[in-house]
């Protein structure tokens, strides 16, 4: 199970702050509510950084952006160095990566996209467990700032900060935490300009260079019985998860050949990808991985950023957990997964 399917399908990452006193702070539903509509009417041009910290180093991401509501995107990769010049375009939930060096421009569809602030399909369940509340107002970039903390419902702690532009809700920062405090990521907007009019050709995709599907993941289906019943063997599903967490989706894919279970499980912010399949074990060369006790079994731990991936075999079967909660929780999970 290569590492960059895993990479495509884990769509969030997320977590803790200390909490804060809440008594002099208001909710804030209706300031999330607006951010997340946000990119679908408000157009503009800028920079964004993102950087990730983890355990073996800092990843650092900057790429310039043209966004013309409701879904074109278009993004210029300036660092990390390997990166630079490459292009993307979104339209809508199918991003074309531009390889002109090959004659060919890259499909992929459905894909997590890196400068998404919030990946919730879900409002419902987000603010069943997370409480959206304002805690305080400022300045950033020369706009005035609504700052909103999603507090969560099961420990009080604040899980993730947003900087929320006054008057179109953008998101122009963003910082997330670990569960010892530690910062794990942040997000935002180093230079930003408000367009009425984006040209169209901004968007358009050169009909000279080849067209190939790259999608490595598919819409997953609500139906999760349904993808269960046509797999090839019979998948598993975890006892525990953690508070808040519910099963939201299933899908089968095939990996080099490998049918794939793909189950995913969110409490509306943070999502948790186990995988299994009959053929093949997780691939974590390049990556640091250390050996886990999982039971009676030995699980492999490794992370890249603020993402962990746990991965272990048993009975003929190949397993991997993918989520940004902490070793403990993950191998909670993993020892829940019959048999």
């Amino acid at each position: 199970m290569p590492l960059r399917n895993l990479a495509a399908a884990v769509a969030a990452t997320v977590l803790l702050l200390p909490g804060v006193a809440l008594a002099a702070q208001r909710d804030a539903t209706p300031l999330l509510r607006a951010a997340l509509q946000a990119p679908r009417v408000v157009s503009y041009v800028g920079e964004i950084e993102s950087i990730r910290f983890g355990t073996h180093g800092t990843q650092a991401t900057v790429f310039r952006v043209e966004h013309r509501a409701p879904d074109l995107t278009h993004r210029w990769y300036i660092v990390p160095h390997s990166a630079f010049g490459e292009t993307e375009i979104e339209h809508g939930d199918t991003t074309y990566v531009l390889d002109p060096q090959h004659h060919r421009v890259l499909v992929e569809r459905n894909r997590a996209l890196d400068d998404r602030i919030v990946i919730a399909d879900n409002v419902g369940l987000m603010l069943r467990n997370y409480r959206p509340v304002q805690q305080g107002t400022g300045h950033l970039l020369g706009f005035p700032v609504d700052i909103v903390a999603l507090v969560n419902t099961y420990t009080g702690n604040t899980m993730m900060r947003l900087w929320l532009d006054a008057r179109s809700h953008l998101v122009l920062e963003r910082k997330v935490f670990g569960d010892d405090g530690a910062l794990l990521g942040e997000q935002r907007f180093e230079n930003l300009a408000y367009a009425k009019d984006i040209p169209a050709g901004v968007f358009a995709i050169p009909s000279d260079l080849k067209r190939v599907d790259r999608t490595l993941h598919h819409r997953p289906s609500n139906d999760i019985a349904a993808v269960l019943r046509s797999l090839p063997f019979k998948a598993r599903r975890p006892h525990y998860l953690p508070d808040g967490f519910i099963a939201i989706a299933a899908d089968r894919t095939t990996d080099e050949g490998v049918p794939q279970a793909h189950l995913l499980y969110s409490d509306g912010i943070r999502m948790i990808s186990l995988f299994e399949n009959a053929g093949a074990s997780l691939d974590l060369d390049g990556l640091h991985a250390r050996t886990l006790r999982v039971g009676s079994i030995q699980a492999k731990l490794a992370s890249r950023g603020s993402t962990s991936l746990l991965s272990w075999s048993k009975n003929g079967m190949h397993y991997a957990l993918v989520g940004s909660l902490d070793a403990k929780e993950l191998a909670k999970i993993a020892a829940s997964v019959a048999p």
